[in-house]
């Protein structure tokens, strides 16, 4: 039993260090893969400056910038969610804007409410809550303000119409 606890600490606190690391920058080699093609204006990266909406809540950060949608789940909340066994307490997750279908905000019964992004390979939903509100193109909200998490819908929603989609 307590090896088992002390493979259980190592593995999360080797988590929290790679959570802590600076993340490296993106762009010349594409970052992690997933926003390859997703360049701003005249093939150059989105700066820092390019961030159009920045969303936190209890589950991480969403920030729309150029082409992009990046969610970045952890903190404490996954270290929690970790703690309990529960998959998907770290997730990083970028998505080009011009690939998403849909934009969706639940809020199930006495749970957190969430945004959800669907694109081609993006998890179904399953219709168990908690395990919809952990899949990696989900992100949970705030208990207080969410007007951040609505603008960003609205301007994910308004990109979509215009692009007839």
């Amino acid at each position: 039993m307590r090896g088992r606890w002390k493979a259980i600490v190592s593995r999360l606190s080797a988590r929290l260090r790679r959570w802590s690391r600076p993340m490296p920058e993106e762009g010349a080699d594409g970052g992690n893969g997933d926003d390859a093609g997703a360049a701003g204006i005249e093939g150059q990266p989105p700066s820092d400056d390019d961030v159009l909406v920045t969303a936190r809540g209890a589950g991480g950060v969403i920030e729309l910038r150029g082409n992009r949608l990046r969610l970045t789940r952890g903190g404490f909340f996954g270290f929690l969610v970790t703690l309990l066994g529960i998959e998907g307490g770290y997730v990083e997750r970028t998505i080009r804007v011009s690939e998403i279908s849909a934009v969706e905000i639940d809020k199930p019964a006495l749970l957190f409410r969430y945004i959800r992004f669907s694109y081609p390979g993006s998890p179904q939903l399953t219709g168990n809550d908690l395990h919809d509100m952990m899949a990696e193109n989900a992100m949970l909200m705030s208990l207080v303000d969410n007007r951040k998490f609505y603008e960003i819908k609205e301007r994910l929603e308004m990109i979509m119409d215009a692009r007839g989609g």
